[in-house]
């Protein structure tokens, strides 16, 4: 999914170590740059940024605060700093510790047009029911309580909900349907 406009400006950041695309729903790495091979474990960083993702953006609704945004991480070995790419996926941006923070999100800031450009292909395959669902989690008031309504609804069983992947696009369709329903919306408005 990275194209070579965006793997161009990411090489020319100085201390940009790695970036990576993760699902929101369920931490998989969905896509990866890097520098140069570094020696992390790219599946198990890829589910913990999704889980640093999923935290933050509940810290933010319990404040009162919007869910978009950028997120940072800082430790001792990097600086992340975290962005939504549709509703579905999560890319951190993963910088040397000595890049200033101001700097780092300059970059990232610069970028997130371009990494929004990947809603059509995201929607088209992979990730369209994570997408979907998603949204439903992060917009309903009881994200449970919507899911099981959803699968009711659907037909769709809550076992194939947590694995959206694997839907077909009738069911697909039927869960859009139902999303909407729950939602309250007459469509799905893709940020």
């Amino acid at each position: 999914m990275l194209t070579s406009t965006i793997i161009a400006e990411l090489a020319s950041i100085a201390g940009l170590r790695a970036l990576v695309v993760t699902t929101l729903e369920d931490g998989l790495l969905y896509d990866t740059w890097q520098r140069e091979a570094l020696d992390w474990p790219l599946a198990e960083v890829a589910a913990l940024l999704g889980d640093a993702a999923r935290a933050g953006r509940s810290v933010a609704q319990a404040m009162g605060a919007g869910t978009g945004g950028q997120q940072l991480l800082m430790n001792a070995h990097a600086h992340v700093v975290l962005i939504d790419v549709a509703a579905a996926f999560v890319v951190g941006f993963c910088y040397a510790p000595e890049v200033p923070l101001g700097l780092a999100r300059f970059h990232v800031g610069r970028l997130e047009p371009q990494l929004a450009a990947w809603r059509g292909p995201l929607m088209e395959g992979h990730g369209r029911g994570a997408e979907i669902l998603a949204m439903v989690d992060e917009r309903a008031t009881d994200p449970d309580a919507a899911r099981l309504r959803i699968a009711f609804q659907t037909g769709i069983a809550m076992e194939s909900l947590d694995a959206p992947d694997g839907l077909t696009p009738e069911e697909l369709e039927r869960l859009e349907r139902a999303a909407c329903d729950v939602l309250g919306v007459s469509a799905l408005e893709w940020s």
